[in-house]
């Protein structure tokens, strides 16, 4: 398959609480599917994202859903566990997660039987059209160069066959001077001031690193009025998919 066929973006590009207050917003749930939507990959990169799958499960009318999880840890767990239980108990449904990290909570073994641990290797998702006409979604999670105290977070690295992407959990002055001098994406997805963990803004890169300018992709918005800023500036914020 080619990546005509592959469906890759924002479900939503906002952060709690906006995302949960204003419910026309969503919060920033990275998306990749095909024009034929039999195969669904999440990437939750802010927390309370359960509402947002129900959202996306209501459009989408999958049967396989992948998570690709980027933290397990306490802010995240209990979003994993409703979502799983609406997509197979509810739904009946498939319901696949990659994680780096297995959950210390306590947790049914039916739920652990469904995560995947991948620790440096990469994941490989199909996305099919037909038998003969398939695109082969690459994932890998990694903890090169993180920064924040919370143990679980991790970057996605994504090859969603049309560029080479990485979503971080927050940008430190390390990682991006990194990126800067070895650039390894073709973009690099970052909050735009405030994110999950303590981050870098999009304004401090610039300050620092200018050249990083045509890799930077922003998610993680505040309100309408932080998308508003910075489409007027011209800054290259994450693409919505029309599901």
């Amino acid at each position: 398959m080619t990546n005509e066929f592959v469906l890759s973006g924002y479900y939503g590009i906002f952060r709690p609480p906006y995302s949960l207050i204003n419910p026309s917003s969503g919060g920033s749930v990275y998306v990749v599917t095909s024009q034929y939507r039999n195969t669904l990959v999440l990437i939750p990169l802010v927390p309370n994202f359960f509402t947002d799958v129900v959202k996306i499960l209501n459009r989408i009318p999958s049967r396989k859903i992948f998570f690709v999880v980027p933290d397990i840890g306490p802010r995240f767990i209990s979003d994993y566990l409703a979502s799983w239980y609406y997509i197979k108990k509810v739904l009946q449904f498939e319901c696949t997660l990659f994680s780096r990290y297995m959950p210390e909570e306590k947790v049914s073994e039916e739920f652990l039987a469904d995560i995947i641990r991948n620790v440096d290797e990469s994941t490989s998702v199909i996305v099919y059209r037909d038998q003969s006409d398939v695109s082969v979604l690459h994932f890998q999670l990694t903890r090169l160069l993180v920064d924040t105290a919370a143990p679980y977070a991790c970057d996605v690295i994504l090859n969603d066959t049309d560029k080479r992407k990485i979503l971080l959990c927050e940008a430190n002055e390390n990682k991006i001077q990194y990126y800067n001098s070895h650039p390894l994406y073709d973009e690099i997805h970052t909050p735009f001031v405030e994110g999950t963990y303590p981050t870098m803004s999009y304004q401090d890169i610039m300050r620092k690193f200018p050249r990083m300018v045509k890799y930077l992709v922003v998610n993680q918005f505040g309100s309408y009025e932080e998308v508003q800023y910075a489409l007027s500036k011209g800054i290259h914020i994450g693409k919505l998919v029309n599901l």
